[in-house]
């Protein structure tokens, strides 16, 4: 449909103009904007009558354009034209069409003549000159027309490389730091062009070695430590168990029999902290019909320690808790260690139920002693076994680990920060048991309503949930971490 006339604004001037045979046909709504691919010769109408999601399919990225920029030079004759046109037909006396003859056909939206009217009328005033002598330099600043841009291709290099080497130290830089550097590299103090300057080499995909060529992603957080673990760093450690495990196999006669039982004389032992109160966030299921969702927790603060041992066979070590006071004086505390716990199993008293040197000291003995009492282990009372442990610096005391040796235990200590990918425990255990304790304080808290757990309570529920934890859990974490004998691999493979 072809429309002779575009502006009757209300329903009864068009109307009107339907009984006067001005108007053919109405178009159809389109979105905002200019929906034109290219510039029409000036006796040609735009093609309007598309619908509203033609013009928005047509504007989707990988679709050819729907606006025209009216600062190229094959283009501006054409908005000059119809910019003349436009301020003066409205200069002229209006009719009941606004202004509008009928001998001109208008091709630019009415949004785009009144916002280059504007610049027309403020370059002919400041220049001193009619519109006709008006050019394309005075209307369209030098920035809109493909100026010189902030940055050369050097320096926009420069910025490309500084962001990848940030990243590589895994210390990768922000939005802002990347617009801060732009600005240093320009000699600028205008933020805003900085940043505008930012936004195009983004759009334009110049920072081709950047992911998302620029554009921000999600980092995982991590700790500067735990973000340096190299392969060089994974060879030492492979190499300190390897010399361990050789070391064994030499001295441990004869060498058939121990190949058979090399797991059950390589081992794990590590801390856990345990706490009364559910840590992190509480997850419940809420009503839809309540704004803020809240639960009433306990507030006990106790906390003890358990120092937790796992062979590679999947058989764990005697149970060893730390509590705060000075005498173990909980008599069914004692009976569960006895009837319930491998041999050698405690509670060990000290300041702050946290391990110390002089707590580490005290546990050691019976500790070892226990070790030695393990399944297997006791009948191969002259073969050497060996305990990984981690960076702790309680676990090298000289005067532990005589005693160690006095059973013939050899500990090797990992480096710091790198339990996460040597230690076994920290692999499937550790959630087993935060996993089975979290289940056994579900089920005291409301039985005990207002009572405080206590420490005694809460080293009663460990016990079980330790006890829960299967041979198979011990295995597979061991093996994770390639130290499960039987199925070592070397560190080529």
């Amino acid at each position: 449909m072809v429309a002779k006339l575009l502006s009757f604004k209300t329903r009864q001037q068009q109307l009107d103009a339907k009984k006067r045979g001005q108007i053919d046909g109405c178009f159809g709504k389109v979105a905002k904007g200019r929906p034109v691919t290219k510039t029409l010769p000036m006796n040609k109408t735009l093609p309007m009558n598309k619908t509203k999601q033609e013009v928005i399919k047509a504007g989707k990225k990988g679709s050819a354009s729907v606006y025209v920029n009216w600062n190229l030079p094959e283009n501006w004759h054409v908005l000059r034209g119809q910019t003349i046109w436009y301020i003066n037909s409205r200069n002229d006396d209006h009719d009941e069409n606004n202004g509008i003859t009928h001998s001109t056909t208008r091709i630019i939206p009415r949004t785009t003549l009144q916002r280059s009217s504007k610049g027309f009328l403020a370059a002919a005033k400041e220049k001193n000159i009619p519109l006709e002598e008006v050019t394309r330099e005075m209307v369209f600043p030098k920035s809109r027309g493909g100026g010189a841009g902030l940055l050369n291709d050097s320096e926009v290099e420069l910025l490309e490389n500084a962001i990848i080497y940030r990243d590589g130290a895994n210390n990768g830089m922000s939005r802002n730091e990347a617009i801060s550097l732009v600005q240093e590299l320009a000699q600028t103090t205008n933020r805003a062009a900085a940043e505008g300057h930012f936004d195009y080499l983004v759009r334009k995909e110049r920072l081709k070695g950047v992911k998302n060529f620029g554009r921000t992603v999600k980092a995982q957080a991590t700790t500067t430590k735990r973000g340096q673990i190299t392969v060089e760093q994974q060879l030492r450690w492979h190499t300190t168990a390897q010399e361990a495990l050789d070391y064994q196999r030499e001295v441990n006669k004869p060498e058939a029999e121990y190949l058979k039982l090399q797991d059950f004389f390589f081992g794990n032992l590590d801390e856990t902290c345990l706490m009364a109160n559910a840590d992190g966030s509480v997850r419940v299921i809420a009503s839809a019909a309540k704004k803020k969702t809240e639960k009433n927790t306990d507030d006990s603060r106790v906390s003890i320690t358990s120092l937790r041992i796992g062979l590679a066979s999947g058989t764990q070590g005697p149970f060893t808790f730390l509590a705060k006071g000075v005498r173990m004086d909980r008599k069914s505390i004692k009976n569960l260690l006895k009837e319930r716990c491998p041999k050698g199993s405690q509670v060990v008293m000290s300041a702050s139920a946290y391990m110390t040197d002089d707590t580490w000291l005290k546990l050691v003995p019976m500790f070892a002693k226990g070790m030695r009492e393990m399944e297997v282990i006791k009948d191969h009372p002259d073969w050497w076994m060996t305990l990984t442990c981690d960076g702790f610096s309680s676990h090298t005391i000289d005067a532990a680990n005589l005693i160690f040796s006095e059973h013939k235990i050899q500990i090797i200590k990992e480096e710091g920060d790198t339990s996460q990918v040597n230690q076994s425990y920290d692999q499937q255990v550790a959630k087993r048991d935060k996993s089975f304790m979290r289940m056994n304080l579900a089920h005291v808290r409301r039985p005990m309503g207002s009572k405080k757990i206590d420490q005694w309570t809460l080293v009663a529920l460990a016990i079980d949930a330790q006890l829960k934890v299967s041979e198979f859990d011990w295995q597979t974490s061991h093996q994770r971490v390639n130290t499960r004998p039987s199925c070592r691999v070397s560190f080529e493979e």
